[in-house]
């Protein structure tokens, strides 16, 4: 059962090839997963820097 304050990256089981990344915007930690990195690298993409709120951010500021 997932708790109001979980969310589903926090139920991930750690992997070893799990990465803990720092956001070059604003500092924070964020996880990249194994296989999100998968998913960038089979479509072609590049694996992201930024956690997903300073993704987001900068999407906002290209679209406005």
């Amino acid at each position: 059962m997932m708790l109001m304050d979980e969310t589903w990256r926090d139920r991930i089981v750690p992997e070893a090839d799990n990465e803990l990344r720092e956001c070059p915007d604003c500092g924070a930690q964020w996880l990249l997963t194994k296989r999100e990195a998968d998913w960038y690298t089979a479509k072609l993409l590049k694996v992201p820097r930024r956690c997903v709120a300073c993704r987001a951010a900068r999407r906002q500021e290209r679209t406005t």
